[in-house]
């Protein structure tokens, strides 16, 4: 495929790429949601009630959310925020206009709030799998550029995408090569949608696939947006809005599947084993923030190696619950899975320092911090435990009561 954007952002020469892709991945959702709808068994057109609030919630949400941490190039035109062909429409906030419109239709349906979330998720993740190619088309949502000298082997398509920068003091433009970060939330997402497709027929729950919508696309999300260049940002440009609310989200979700657990014994191992996963729950969260706040931590300091040595411990916790639950039989320390898993999740943290390269564009100097990818196994571990929590919640428990045997209920 061209790694170059077409410069011409209009399809027949009068309609945005855009905005034809937002229209597709909306028309999908919605056809997507009325299947869901009546598998869910919610009244009849309660997805139509629903993207009827939705369409416009989630635009003026996701301008509005844009505009907010972009004010500085609206200031001086305020007529431009209504540009909307020219991109500039941020997902979080396009979110949060949804689960407005979801709480309406709800209250409106006299339908669980949760049951139209379950409704709308895997609809919405497909849309946005579309909808990013609206980003390729714009030129924007890209990552880091791909130094010529150190990464010149990695500069193609769907790795990277070349994006135009003004020479300065010209009108002249260079191409340069930059992270593919809008391809790779778009095939991040598509994986979402897949799993999401697996998951619902097994929710025991309203709001179990909006839970496993959050952890899922907050995991990948957080990653990735470590590798934008373009990212909403606040105090200085070192925080990154999104960044912090996708990755609070799945903390929140793993919190929430921990305190509705019902059938779980309280015993003193079952409240260690508790503590360790919870405890695995914070120090993802920590590891996933620290390089990224601390732009020079990336090397093998003392902190950081002793950081990733109580991760990974925690991890190897974490692989024997995940085994044990999904093999219903005590996890032996010679199974080939168990080495296998924690020799991945081990190359994941120690491979993924992160580094800094510095190159040249005219007379400018650019230091390029690379976030850390030990944000991946962060975040994975996350939500591995979050799934623990999950499927512990339904675990069927056996006990004896007046001499027969009986199950709990879910």
């Amino acid at each position: 495929m061209y790694s170059r954007p077409p410069i011409d952002r209009y399809a027949f020469g009068f309609i945005p790429w855009y905005g034809l892709l937002v229209f597709v991945g909306i028309l999908v959702a919605l056809f997507l949601s009325k299947r869901e709808e009546r598998r869910l068994g919610l009244p009849k057109d309660t997805s139509l009630d629903f993207a009827l609030l939705a369409i416009p919630l989630g635009i003026v949400g996701a301008r509005l959310y844009y505009v907010a941490f972009q004010w500085m190039l609206f200031e001086d035109n305020l007529a431009s925020i209504f540009d909307l062909p020219q991109g500039g429409l941020a997902i979080p906030g396009a979110i949060m206009g949804g689960l407005l419109a979801a709480w309406f239709t709800a209250r409106r349906r006299r339908v669980p709030f949760l049951s139209v979330c379950d409704m709308v998720v895997a609809g919405l993740v497909l849309a946005q799998a579309i909808g990013r190619w609206g980003n390729y088309i714009n030129m924007e949502a890209y990552g880091f550029r791909i130094n010529d000298s150190l990464w010149q082997g990695w500069q193609f398509f769907p790795v990277a995408v070349e994006i135009p920068m003004q020479i300065r003091g010209t009108e002249d433009f260079v191409w340069y090569w930059h992270l593919a970060t809008f391809f790779y939330e778009s095939a991040w997402n598509l994986l979402v949608f897949i799993t999401l497709l697996a998951i619902r027929r097994h929710a025991k729950r309203p709001g179990d696939v909006f839970c496993w919508y959050v952890i899922l696309y907050g995991a990948g999300r957080t990653v990735i947006e470590g590798l934008r260049s373009d990212s909403l940002s606040m105090i200085n440009q070192d925080v990154r809005i999104t960044q912090i609310l996708c990755a609070l989200g799945c903390v929140a979700v793993a919190i929430a599947f921990f305190a509705r657990r019902r059938n779980v014994p309280r015993t003193i191992p079952a409240a260690i084993h508790d503590t360790l996963l919870l405890f695995s729950v914070a120090l993802g969260l920590a590891v996933t923030f620290v390089g990224e706040f601390e732009r020079n931590a990336y090397g093998m300091s003392l902190f950081s190696m002793s950081q990733l040595l109580v991760m990974l411990l925690l991890g190897v916790n974490v692989i024997v619950c995940v085994l044990r639950a999904a093999t219903r039989r005590p996890v032996r320390i010679v199974n080939a899975s168990f080495w296998l898993l924690a020799a991945c999740f081990g190359l994941l943290l120690f491979f993924g320092q992160g580094y800094e390269e510095q190159y040249d564009v005219g007379n400018l100097v650019f230091i390029q911090l690379f976030p850390t990818w030990r944000q991946i196994p962060a975040m994975l571990q996350i939500a591995v435990c979050a799934g623990a929590f999950c499927f512990e919640a339904f675990k069927p428990r056996r006990g004896k009561r007046n001499g027969k045997r009986r199950s709990a209920g879910t």
